[in-house]
């Protein structure tokens, strides 16, 4: 079995048992605890990821007996666009007080999807229309409808 699958499976397997332990140290709120709390939400999301850990540890056990793996991260092109993913998550970390949330989010999809649809050539328009789509939603969802404050920036 390749040792980076194997080694990240058990990594993200423990972690998720350490966040399932951690969750219960939440305290309850007033209004009283269920199913609901305070802690349903962490629980949910440690099982979820120990759940896909041992999927992934059992996946690359099979591509190993086919001789399929090809490993994380082989190929150059591959490391670019970690690299290129990395600065554009850093730029819209450091952007978003200055651009605001519409103009960052904007940015950062279309940049997000050009670098991992690099294979598929995707028009240009397309990437706007989805990307000004999904802002345009997640905009009307959290400050509409919930209430979050979103950073408004210098521009807008």
């Amino acid at each position: 079995m390749n040792n980076s699958d194997k080694t990240l499976s058990i990594v993200l397997f423990l972690f998720s048992v350490f966040m399932f332990m951690m969750s219960f140290a939440i305290p309850e709120n007033s209004l009283g605890s269920g199913i609901s709390g305070p802690s349903f939400f962490p629980q949910m999301w440690a099982i979820i990821l120990a759940s896909l850990s041992i999927i992934l540890f059992f996946k690359s056990r099979r591509k190993e007996e086919k001789g399929t793996h090809k490993g994380f991260l082989k190929s150059l092109g591959e490391y670019k666009k970690v690299f290129y993913m990395l600065i554009a998550s850093l730029g819209y970390i450091f952007m978003l007080d200055v651009l605001g949330y519409l103009l960052t989010t904007l940015l950062f999809l279309i940049t997000t999807i050009s670098v991992l649809s690099s294979e598929v050539k995707l028009k240009k328009t397309y990437i706007f229309i989805v990307s000004s789509l999904i802002t345009a939603t997640t905009y009307f969802i959290f400050a509409k409808l919930l209430n979050v404050f979103l950073p408004t920036g210098i521009i807008f």
